[in-house]
């Protein structure tokens, strides 16, 4: 499977938490929406969801793994659209990138589940250090 999977950027502990509803906007080459949302359910913690209600907010994601076995993703909240198919891409934002040495194409998507998972875990502790989970929407 994934094998030397090395990521750069932020080093913050990763952690794992279940929490309550959330939506979330996928730009991914590889992975389709169902999938990326279903890779994050285990990761976005109950204070997140309690900060930023899916009424009012969503997660919005960029990522891809390519051939080379490169692989990032960048993940950040913002305020859910008031017209359907509007999205605006989070300033502040979480990325997160992984290499894979002699990546067979059958990693590729794990490859990048792994990085989405890692900038989102690194977001959900962001949250977690700020005071009231304020992750530069609030102000």
């Amino acid at each position: 499977m994934i094998k030397k999977v090395m990521f750069f950027g932020l080093a913050i502990s990763a952690f794992n938490a279940f929490a309550g509803e959330f939506a979330i906007t996928c730009y991914s080459t590889n992975l389709d929406p169902k999938v990326c949302s279903e890779s994050l359910s285990d990761v976005v913690t109950e204070r997140f969801t309690k900060s930023y209600p899916v009424s009012q907010y969503q997660l919005v994601e960029i990522s891809d793994a390519s051939e080379a076995g490169v692989s990032f993703a960048s993940i950040g909240v913002a305020k859910r659209p008031k017209v359907d198919g509007q999205v605006v891409f989070p300033v502040n934002r979480v990325t997160a990138s992984g290499y894979i040495k002699d990546l067979k194409e059958s990693d590729r998507k794990p490859l990048e589940i792994e990085t989405l998972r890692k900038a989102a875990q690194w977001l959900m502790e962001a949250c977690d250090k700020a005071l009231d989970c304020d992750l530069g929407l609030k102000r």
